[in-house]
C-alpha cells in the first residue's frame, strides 16, 4: 500500500504533471498521512523499541502532531523512495561513464564514499528540493566543476 501511494505521490510533484495526476498525488499524500497517524497512535498504545516510538514519546512539546506526521512521512520517503532512485541513477551514471566506473573499481574502498556523494550531486533522486540557509550560516567555498576532472576529486 505505502509503495503504491508513494509512487502516485511522487509522480504528482512534477510541475509538468497533469491536473488529474496532481489530484491523485494529493489524495495519495492524504492517505499516507492517515496511515502515519495510525502508526503513531499504535506506538502510543503499544510502544516498541524503534525510532517511531522514540519520536512519539519524545516529541511532545517540541514539535506539533502535524510536524511529527510530516517528519515520519519524509523519513519513509527518504529511506525508501529516494534511496531506490539514487541506486538506479547511480547505476545509469556509472554505466554511461565507463571511465568513472573503472576509476571507482580501481579503488573501491577509497573511492566509494566520495563517489556516492558525487552521484547524489550529479543526478540526485529528488530534483525539486530547495535548501535555504539559516540566518548567519557560513557557506563553504566549493571548487567549480571545471577544475574537477573526475567524479571523485
Amino acid at each position: 500500500m505505502c509503495r503504491k501511494l508513494t509512487g502516485v505521490f511522487m509522480q504528482g510533484i512534477d510541475p509538468a504533471s497533469s491536473f488529474h495526476l496532481r489530484l491523485a498525488s494529493a489524495k495519495a499524500a492524504h492517505e499516507q498521512r492517515k496511515y502515519v497517524r495510525k502508526v503513531i497512535e499504535s506506538r502510543r498504545a503499544e510502544p516498541r523499541d524503534d525510532l517511531v516510538t522514540a519520536l512519539v514519546q519524545n516529541s511532545s512539546g517540541v514539535i506539533s502532531e502535524r510536524e511529527l506526521v510530516q517528519l515520519l512521512t519524509i523519513l519513509y520517503l527518504g529511506g525508501y523512495e529516494t534511496t531506490a532512485h539514487m541506486i538506479g541513477n547511480g547505476l545509469v551514471a556509472l554505466l554511461t561513464h565507463p571511465d568513472q566506473m573503472a576509476l571507482l573499481l580501481s579503488d573501491l574502498d577509497g573511492l566509494l564514499r566520495p563517489a556516492v556523494e558525487e552521484i547524489l550531486r550529479f543526478d540526485g533522486p529528488i530534483s525539486l528540493t530547495q535548501v535555504y540557509p539559516v540566518e548567519g550560516a557560513t557557506l563553504l567555498a566549493v571548487r567549480p566543476m571545471s577544475t574537477c576532472p573526475t567524479w571523485v576529486c
